[in-house]
């Protein structure tokens, strides 16, 4: 997106030292780059796998930068006015307890109730909503015909696992 300053695909962040060499290896990058420290320049550590061992609150938000934050960020063309992006501080997402500005679900019964994430109710954030939803209210919006099973049980499992807002 114009606001992330790249297309939507995989940052060197996602990926690990090994696979960033084998892509310089394969000549698949930028020929003046030849080492994966500059490959990963100034960008920020490496994103813990989403589904892996991790503390699930790093591993949350290590899936949504990967998965949302290409337009969920400021400037981004996602609405809803939060940012995503993993090095934003959580307590600054504009998650946390938030009135949506868009996106309620208006078909699962809790339209007065939703907020952007409900510390401990999935059922009434509408991150995780959206999410475990297929057509006009979907996340993502395109590219996808199927509900990420994993994406969204891990969403659960944040959210449930959080008590309050910072």
């Amino acid at each position: 997106t114009d606001a992330a300053g790249t297309t939507l695909g995989f940052e060197a962040a996602q990926l690990s030292d090994a696979a960033l060499q084998g892509l310089l290896d394969l000549g698949y990058v930028d020929r003046r780059v030849t080492t994966v420290g500059a490959l990963r320049g100034t960008s920020r550590a490496p994103l813990v796998p989403p589904f892996g061992a991790a503390p699930v609150a790093e591993r949350a938000r290590s899936y949504l930068h990967v998965n949302c934050s290409g337009c969920h960020r400021p400037g981004g063309p996602g609405r809803g006015d939060i940012d995503l992006r993993a090095e934003t501080p959580f307590g600054a997402t504009r998650l946390c307890n938030a009135e949506p500005g868009e996106g309620r679900i208006w078909d699962v019964g809790v339209w007065d109730e939703q907020r952007n994430l409900v510390p401990g109710e999935p059922g009434y954030s509408i991150l995780y909503l959206r999410m475990n939803t297929l057509g006009i209210f979907r996340m993502p919006p395109l590219g996808t015909d199927v509900v990420h099973a994993e994406g969204t049980a891990l969403m659960a499992e944040w959210i449930e696992s959080l008590s309050a807002c910072p």
